[in-house]
């Protein structure tokens, strides 16, 4: 039952949720520091799940949606709400068409949830003519988060698609139900949990592929094309610092003008010349009058 429900998108109740509040849409300005929530000892989990969900602000649509679970592996080291809405600015920023972010804080722990609607679903599934169909999850970063903090563990990670069939989970999950039956349609989940020996999936590599099932087409609306970037969450680690613009020097000197110095030298030069030139022959004329009288 368990099972059947998280292929169909219906999230079986886990914790409870408040202090909703909404993530951040403008584009991080710069890279993380470092060692994030120094002192704390963070276990994070994810998924990405396909399904029927009820956007919020969007209403019901077939989407995939991408789950961040935060929390403390020691006591008395709890998140704060000011720790997740910092959390949610750092790596949760942005936003874009049939795409849908929030963020919520419950005691100790922080939750950011991702919906990818229409064309957006895109940056998790590819499709092609002849009906193979794979399934991916932003592995690379998600792991780039949880190297991020000064001491974390990526402990869990789960990837489900439903109108699949002839399924396989690729990555040596720890746990994969593959082509369960769910009314007229099958569905696939793979898993991955440090505990059980699993290592966590640190690339973009499909997870999940195999055979499309029509309804995926005429009811979902899926439509055949390759994967796509993710519109969002922006990762902070692919910006490129701006420059500092240099400081410019209003001061302008004045040029110097050729002629205000050679040109003035010049005629000096040619009087200099001319005198030498006339004592030269006076001195010449001298000697040969003094030569005559004797």
């Amino acid at each position: 039952m368990a099972a059947a429900a998280c292929l169909l998108g219906t999230v079986l109740p886990a914790h409870a949720h408040n202090d909703p509040f909404p993530a951040p849409t403008d584009a991080p300005t710069q890279t993380p520091t470092p060692g994030i929530l120094p002192g704390h000892a963070i276990i994070m989990r994810a998924g990405v799940q396909y399904g029927l969900f009820d956007v919020p602000t969007r209403g019901f649509h077939d989407v995939f949606k991408l789950h961040l679970a935060f929390g403390s592996l020691s006591r008395g080291e709890r998140i704060t709400l000011e720790e997740c809405q910092d959390l949610a600015q750092t790596f949760w920023s942005g936003s874009g068409e049939d795409y849908y972010a929030e963020a919520e804080y419950s005691t100790g722990s922080c939750y950011l949830d991702a919906y990818y609607i229409g064309e957006a679903r895109h940056s998790f599934y590819s499709l092609d003519e002849a009906g193979h169909l794979q399934v991916r999850a932003p592995m690379s970063y998600l792991n780039q988060i949880a190297a991020s903090f000064e001491q974390a563990e990526f402990s869990e990670f789960s990837i489900s698609f439903k109108n699949i069939n002839n399924a396989q989970c690729n990555a040596e999950p720890s746990r994969a139900s593959v082509d369960t039956p769910i009314i007229d349609i099958h569905g696939t989940q793979c898993e991955w949990k440090t505990e059980h020996g699993a290592t966590i999936p640190t690339t973009d590599a499909p997870l999940i592929e195999g055979t499309l099932e029509q309804p995926f087409i005429d009811d979902d609306q899926g439509t055949v094309g390759p994967f796509t970037d993710p519109v969002a969450p922006i990762n902070p680690y692919t910006i490129t610092p701006t420059p500092q613009a240099q400081p410019t020097n209003t001061t302008t000197q004045p040029e110097a003008t050729p002629t205000s110095s050679t040109g003035h030298r010049g005629p000096l030069i040619a009087i200099g010349a001319a005198i030498t030139v006339l004592m030269i022959i006076a001195a010449t004329a001298l000697a040969w009058s003094r030569r005559r009288t004797h």
